[in-house]
């Protein structure tokens, strides 16, 4: 069974000359770094992510029929 899934991401000039020197100089485990900043962004978020979940099935609810 896979667990992680590939994805690419595009990151700016200065984001990628950061991260080149977390790996080199200080000899961070960038692809870690990254995944434990994702998560810790989606922990934070989780609240409003599910309480707006909720406010588009009631108005799905209300409309009678799926909008997509």
């Amino acid at each position: 069974m896979k667990l992680t899934h590939k994805q690419s991401f595009s990151t700016t000039e200065n984001q990628n000359k950061t991260l080149d020197l977390l790996g080199k100089k200080y000899k961070l485990n960038v692809s870690k770094f990254i995944r434990d900043a994702v998560n810790k962004k989606l922990s934070r978020e989780k609240e409003t992510i599910f309480s707006n979940y909720k406010e588009i099935q009631d108005y799905v609810k209300q409309l009678n029929e799926c909008p997509f």
